[in-house]
């Protein structure tokens, strides 16, 4: 409770989208969420390919790691891949979720 006396409930923004825009929005931000999940378990399992000899600071950012075929053995290219089909979903299913909550409001 806050110096009021309200609840946290009650000082929270009411903001999240009903109506069509829910309907439409939240499966697409809850497909958002599932593709990164895919894609962080995708990019562990990638990470098991490593290249023995490839400096440790090649793999610090994740996006341009997925980009380098020479970092993984020829073993690690499906997770590669998919890894990088999941980065595109999440992104896009993000992006779509954001317009279709910003075309109703």
């Amino acid at each position: 409770a806050g110096a009021t006396g309200r609840g946290l409930v009650s000082v929270l923004p009411h903001r999240f989208p009903s109506g069509i825009r829910g309907a439409v929005s939240m499966p697409l931000l809850i497909a958002a969420c599932a593709a990164a999940v895919a894609m962080h378990f995708f990019d562990r399992r990638m990470q098991n390919f490593r290249v023995a000899d490839a400096p440790p600071s090649a793999f610090r950012f994740v996006p341009l790691r997925w980009l380098r075929k020479d970092l993984y053995v020829p073993q690690g290219e499906l997770y590669r891949r998919r890894a990088i089909r999941a980065w595109w979903i999440m992104m896009l299913t993000a992006l779509s979720a954001m317009l279709a909550v910003q075309a109703g409001a």
